[in-house]
């Protein structure tokens, strides 16, 4: 893991306005590959960031470019998912994540059960549409969820 962490922070470092520190606090948001921050919106990364929005459209035109460049890289950085680990699996299979809020969830970069794991409930409420309670409630659902699959 601290292999495939430290490929991601060194393409990251590679995108203008991202040094090392901002590559850590994208990998903290759960950003884990170039496409994904070709696809986010330039004012959220801002505000992740704490940049300004023309900054973060650079950013994400940076990783848009790089993404063409690269073909299949930025694909192979993402954490493959390991069989039979079910803190691999998306966040669509948690009790009580539906349609609706597996989309918001995926947007805001949190795709796999140990995205929700990795959380706190400060962070997912964040969200807008998911409040304290259904922030709780969703890690407590990834919680049951892993060790269901324990089993």
């Amino acid at each position: 893991m601290e292999k495939i962490s430290g490929e991601i922070l060194e393409k990251f470092s590679g995108l203008p306005y991202v040094g090392d520190v901002a590559s850590r606090i994208l990998y903290n948001e759960g950003f884990r590959s170039i496409k994904e921050l070709a696809e986010v919106d330039p004012e959220e990364l801002a505000k992740v960031l704490g940049i300004e929005k023309e900054k973060a459209a650079e950013i994400v035109e940076g990783a848009v470019q790089l993404s063409k460049e690269g073909g299949g890289t930025a694909v192979a950085l993402e954490t493959p998912p390991t069989a039979g680990d079910p803190a691999s699996d998306p966040v669509d299979r948690l009790e009580g994540v539906g349609e609706k809020t597996a989309q918001l969830l995926q947007e805001n970069g949190f795709k796999i059960v140990r995205d929700i794991l990795e959380a706190s409930s400060e962070k997912l409420s964040a969200i807008p549409g998911i409040g304290i309670k259904k922030a709780e409630k969703l890690i407590q659902s990834a919680k049951q969820y892993i060790e269901g699959k324990k089993i």
